[in-house]
């Protein structure tokens, strides 16, 4: 039961304080539910200064959120970080995602809705994109879908040749399918 409660919590993120120790005026620290693409997906905005550029950052996987693995104080000064965790992953995990939908373009569909509200949200008409591992390979497709929404990519352990990569191992799973060899 306790587990349950744990697991259903809507959590929370340490305020950034000033050197005063009391909570730093304009800075951001936020965990928040949205529903994209008809689900509820959280992310985590933390930065020093609310007016700084946005950096979403797409995590491993799929499946694994990294969110308490990217604590660098440093990027939250001169960015507001926000860490998106995807459909079936972490906050945003629930067993309904997992059908016929669960597919690589539905994910590419997710981070274009995310990108879009943070651009509104925060009144910027681009953003930083920093991903890692799997979040690498939803990277290089979603700035090629909507480059218009993106300053800059960065990536940490770009998967690359990934049906290449493949050869050998049994039929291509169906969720890559949509992209060909």
């Amino acid at each position: 039961m306790i587990g349950w409660l744990i697991w259903k919590s809507p959590g929370k993120t340490s305020p950034i304080l000033a050197s005063t120790g009391l909570s730093k005026a304009g800075s951001i620290a936020r965990l928040e539910a949205l529903t994209i693409n008809s689900t509820t997906q959280w992310l985590l905005m933390r930065g020093v200064d609310s007016t700084k550029p946005i950096l979403l950052f797409l995590h491993g996987g799929p499946g694994l959120p990294e969110t308490s693995l990217l604590t660098d104080h440093e990027l939250e000064k001169k960015f507001i970080v926000v860490k998106w965790e995807q459909r079936g992953a972490g906050k945003s995990y629930s067993a309904d995602v997992f059908d016929r939908s669960f597919t690589v373009l539905t994910f590419v569909n997710d981070a274009v809705a995310v990108s879009q509200w943070l651009t509104r949200r925060f009144r910027q008409p681009k953003i930083y994109l920093m991903a890692h591992s799997w979040g690498t390979f939803l990277g290089v497709l979603i700035v090629q879908k909507r480059p218009d929404l993106f300053k800059a990519y960065f990536s940490i352990s770009q998967i690359s040749r990934l049906l290449r990569s493949r050869a050998g191992a049994p039929q291509t799973p169906v969720y890559l399918s949509k992209f060909g060899p």
